[in-house]
């Protein structure tokens, strides 16, 4: 019988403890695209473990003094959206319990959805979909090796984003996201907002936008770690021919890595034959799942009525 609990210090020596087998992280947040086989169990186990710091909400599933399984959520764009950055699951069961364990602190903590991205061949798509998560998008992920190296960007203007395009850049959104993904992400500034992925990682996020006639109309976000460079965009209809200069400016920007990853969503599909001709090729396929949270109603409350009679007609 397992349990599910809060995070103790004494669980980092259950865990690398346990027949020295470490379960993998199947969630897959931003910061984690595009790494290839990871490090020696141990090694895995101690990054795991101390990569929880202040901000996260973690539960460990045990079985007598054995850890079965982990779960780490963390705050999205705002504080009432979560998105999960580690599951870890001997079983099918634990997955769901730790699942149901985060969304019942979710709910008590005012959140109102949870994200997570999985791979698509992942062994826990089953059980997480049981858990009341929903897949609303599948992604895929393009990789360029380094070689050759980027051409000229061809004199894109971009310049970096202010508060002031926080509307044109939803504008821009809503003209190129399908309704059952606005839906999910946010058909309001506020929502969206509070659920977009921030793009993660130890470099900070640069975002970067063109601006033609006086709307958005590409939107570019790049992050760098270690030697992998990572970066999504969108592109308006109109603006479907600045693809291939878009996609080269985030090459020269990210020159200097090893590997670069792009990040497309399946109603952007028409994008990949610019990342080929780039030099990219298929690295992985994932799946975007979200578990709404429903938040109890509030107690009606009492008030004092008072009765008045009314006068004979």
């Amino acid at each position: 019988m397992s349990a599910a609990r809060p995070l103790l210090p004494i669980d980092v020596i259950a865990l690398v403890s346990y027949e020295g087998k470490v379960y993998p992280n199947q969630a897959m947040p931003w910061e984690r695209l595009g790494k290839g086989q990871g490090p020696h169990p141990l090694e895995a186990a101690l990054e795991q473990w101390f990569s929880f710091t202040a901000g996260r909400h973690t539960w460990v599933s045990l079985r007598g003094q054995t850890v079965r399984g982990l779960i780490s959520a963390r705050q999205r764009g705002q504080k009432h959206t979560w998105e999960i950055d580690c599951l870890i699951a001997a079983e099918e069961g634990i997955c769901r319990e730790l699942l149901n364990r985060l969304c019942q602190e979710a709910t008590s903590g005012g959140v109102e959805r949870v994200f997570l991205r999985l791979a698509e061949d992942g062994e826990l798509l089953d059980p997480v979909q049981e858990a009341g998560f929903q897949a609303y998008v599948h992604e895929e992920l393009w990789a360029w090796p380094g070689l050759p190296q980027p051409k000229d960007p061809g004199g894109l203007a971009l310049r970096p984003r202010t508060r002031e395009d926080l509307l044109p850049l939803f504008q821009l959104y809503n003209a190129t996201a399908p309704a059952k993904v606005r839906c999910i992400e946010g058909t309001t500034l506020r929502q969206w907002w509070a659920n977009r992925e921030l793009g993660r990682g130890p470099g900070r996020p640069r975002e970067l936008v063109m601006e033609q006639e006086g709307r958005i109309t590409a939107w570019l976000l790049l992050t760098a770690d270690d030697d992998l460079g990572r970066f999504s965009f969108l592109a308006h209809p109109t603006a479907h021919e600045k693809i291939g200069p878009l996609i080269n400016t985030a090459l020269a920007r990210l020159a200097r890595k090893k590997l670069v990853v792009a990040l497309v969503p399946e109603h952007m599909a028409w994008a990949t034959e610019a990342l080929a001709g780039a030099g990219f090729g298929p690295a992985g396929r994932y799946t975007a799942l979200v578990r709404p949270i429903l938040q109890p109603a509030l107690a009606p409350q009492r008030t004092s009525m008072r009765y008045h009679a009314l006068p004979a007609p």
